[in-house]
């Protein structure tokens, strides 16, 4: 459930007889997880998505450390300052079905309910999402947009960490997020554009009104980044401009091209700035794009 270097994909030589041999270290404890990754060549195992597959493309583990007995690390609960709390081995099924989830952040189930198949649901986790830094993956520029935090264990003991700065390579392990609730920040997304762009939007309240906004995009960069603006009476395309222009680079690839990217990126969060803060914006249409 940290990140590790994945072998690069070779077409045609993917499958279960590339994997090399490997022991598998199962730990009782997070204090003996951390001891057991220190060996070379070692990784943590959450629900196993991306690392089985880098397996099958032939990365060379030589010690996996599945994390599924560690029960403290699937608890979902309210922390004492309000906010929802999910452990790192959470899987997506769990995390759509939960009461708490859909009562604190019900946008947030709703969309990861919507990802990808019950099969993948049932075995793809939250700390596997978060530490793959895959950029196609749905999860963490939701949680980008919503302002999440990570909680990580490492030697030095608990750190928290903002979402937005994780880095490649965190060599700690995830042990919960922390997600504000639905009367702070509120999530909308559009994923009618995947596999080019899919927006998510966290708009963040104080005493009822709307102060800022942030906006995370998959499908479109190689890992999730975020831009954030103060809402400061602006109209929906001049705060949709300034978000997409806060982003890392669109990719250009076969899929789409950057420039394509970029302009869809815009119209749909400006559609998710009407849409999240009503009339109060300017939701005239700038020439030339479509309504």
């Amino acid at each position: 459930m940290d990140s590790f270097e994945p072998a690069p994909p070779l077409i045609g030589l993917r499958g279960r007889q590339r994997i090399a041999g490997f022991t598998l270290a199962r730990p009782t404890s997070l204090t003996d997880a951390l001891d057991l990754r220190k060996a070379r060549r070692s990784t943590w195992m959450a629900g196993g998505v991306d690392l089985i597959d880098s397996l099958k493309h032939g990365s060379p583990m030589e010690r996996v450390i599945p994390l599924a007995g560690l029960a403290e690390l699937r608890a979902i609960e309210r922390t004492d300052d309000g906010a929802l709390r999910v452990g790192a081995l959470t899987t997506y099924q769990h995390l759509a079905d939960s009461e708490l989830v859909r009562t604190m952040a019900p946008d947030l189930a709703t969309l990861i309910g919507g990802v990808a198949n019950i099969r993948i649901r049932s075995k793809a986790t939250v700390g596997g999402s978060v530490m793959s830094g895959n950029g196609v993956y749905d999860l963490m520029p939701a949680l980008l947009a919503l302002g999440a935090t990570l909680v990580l264990v490492g030697p030095e003991g608990e750190t928290r960490l903002p979402a937005a700065n994780l880095e490649a390579g965190e060599p700690r392990l995830l042990r919960a997020v922390e997600i504000p609730s639905q009367q702070v920040t509120r999530l909308t997304f559009d994923r009618t554009l995947r596999p080019v762009a899919c927006v998510y939007l966290g708009v963040d309240l104080r005493d009822g009104l709307a102060t800022s906004a942030r906006l995370s995009v998959s499908c479109a960069h190689a890992r999730p980044g975020v831009a954030a603006v103060a809402l400061d009476g602006s109209d929906a395309e001049t705060l949709a401009h300034r978000l997409a222009s806060g982003l890392p680079p669109a990719l250009d690839d076969g899929i789409a091209s950057a420039a394509y990217r970029n302009r869809m990126i815009r119209i749909l969060t400006r559609r998710l700035l009407e849409t999240s803060l009503g009339t109060t914006l300017n939701t005239t249409p700038p020439a030339g794009s479509r309504p």
